[in-house]
């Protein structure tokens, strides 16, 4: 979700393309920051046209290599700013629902555990009482016996 998140970004913020590149699959809470950041070093480059950090706006990104080819292009100067915050709030807005995701996740992992423990503990429980059981049922057939050929063995001699 996040990946598809950082391939429609592209579209907005060409400079997006250089620093992350598409083979990538694993993006971090970081990674997301530092698309936010290039984004917008990107669009305020646009807006300020200075010539001087043309090969540093895009290259801010710890993994971009060979940054070399900038573009600079004017028509985007003035919706710039529109499409940091269009940008932003996408990348909130995912980042809500990817940590609500984990949180529901976590959840449902823990009460699954639970119920586990729950229906294991009290099989463990049936199990110990029926043995239990058994063994009392052992001794009290071994009693009722042994007081039989007592008893019988007593009554045989008179």
């Amino acid at each position: 979700m996040i990946k598809l998140l950082v391939q429609t970004s592209t579209w907005f913020c060409p400079c997006l393309s250089k620093s992350f590149e598409f083979g990538d699959t694993l993006y971090n809470t970081f990674d997301i920051i530092e698309i936010i950041k290039n984004c917008y070093d990107y669009n305020t480059f646009l807006s300020s046209s200075s010539s001087s950090s043309s090969s540093s706006s895009c290259s801010r990104s710890s993994r971009s290599s060979n940054n070399s080819n900038t573009s600079s292009n004017s028509s985007r100067s003035s919706s710039g700013s529109s499409i940091v915050v269009v940008v932003v709030v996408v990348v909130v807005v995912v980042v809500v629902v990817v940590v609500a995701v984990i949180v529901v996740e976590l959840i449902v992992t823990i009460e699954a555990v639970l119920l586990l423990v729950v229906v294991v503990g009290a099989t463990a429980v049936e199990v110990v009482v029926s043995l239990l059981l058994v063994k009392v049922a052992n001794i009290m057939v071994t009693i009722v016996v042994v007081s039989y050929n007592s008893f019988s063995c007593h009554g045989t001699k008179s």
